[in-house]
């Protein structure tokens, strides 16, 4: 028996329900959202609000749907700021939650210079926080010259310090018999002033006659103007030649 024209519209219209669906962007990429009857069974019923299905068919599941406004189960919770959850379901927990900001455990905290916590949450801990730069403990340190400690943190250590150049930890002494300026003034031994009373730079007087520069001026006996008065260095007669 020939079908109407009625039915074979009926039948179409009821297979573009069945095939039917609708592409929407959702978040990063696209899912499908059937219209009529889902995909898992649900369409034209209605919502429930907590089994992950869109039940009515009209592309919102569960809490989502304005369906469930009021259900126990979408009631939105109100955040607790202490307890490390997200109460109230929007992605932010506690001091993260804006509904938080005015509580008092997440008002900003100054930062504890010394107890090595980024106390105020800005990433920067101690002595890095701009908050402490004047607070005592992070003040520059001066050098101190004999700690094999850098203390000013300028990269010399004690004596290699510049500003330990006149400590008296730094100033070395002078030493008088091994041919070093030792205290870098230009003056090595017995020239350098340090070495003044030195028994190696006392002043000896010249022999006349052994040999010996003793006063050490580079001229030996007869020839030191210090011996042309010395009876030993008295010039002797010319010997002729017989």
């Amino acid at each position: 028996m020939p079908t109407s024209r009625s039915g074979q519209l009926g039948r179409a219209t009821l297979l573009s329900v069945l095939s039917i669906a609708l592409l929407l962007p959702t978040g990063c990429g696209r899912s499908t959202v059937w219209y009529g009857v889902s995909p898992d069974g649900g369409g034209g019923g209605k919502e429930i609000c907590t089994n992950g299905r869109d039940d009515d068919g009209d592309g919102f599941i569960d809490c989502q749907d304005p369906d469930c406004k009021g259900h126990p189960s979408c009631s939105s919770k109100p955040e607790q700021c202490t307890n490390g959850v997200d109460d109230d379901g929007d992605g932010l927990t506690d001091c993260n939650d804006p509904d938080c900001f005015t509580h008092p455990t997440c008002k900003t905290l100054p930062e504890n210079c010394t107890n090595g916590v980024d106390d105020d949450g800005d990433g920067l801990i101690d002595c890095q926080d701009p908050w402490c730069f004047k607070h005592p403990a992070c003040a520059p340190k001066k050098e101190i010259c004999n700690n094999g400690v850098d203390d000013d943190k300028d990269g010399y250590t004690d004596c290699n310090d510049p500003d330990c150049k006149n400590d008296p930890a730094c100033k070395k002494n002078e030493n008088c018999t091994n041919g070093i300026d030792d205290d870098g003034d230009g003056f090595a031994d017995c020239q350098d002033s340090d070495c003044k009373g030195h028994p190696a730079c006392s002043k000896v007087p010249e022999n006349c006659t052994n040999g010996v520069d003793d006063d050490g001026d580079g001229l030996t006996d007869c020839n030191d103007p210090a011996c042309f008065k010395d009876p030993s260095s008295s010039k002797r007669p010319e010997a002729c030649d017989t």
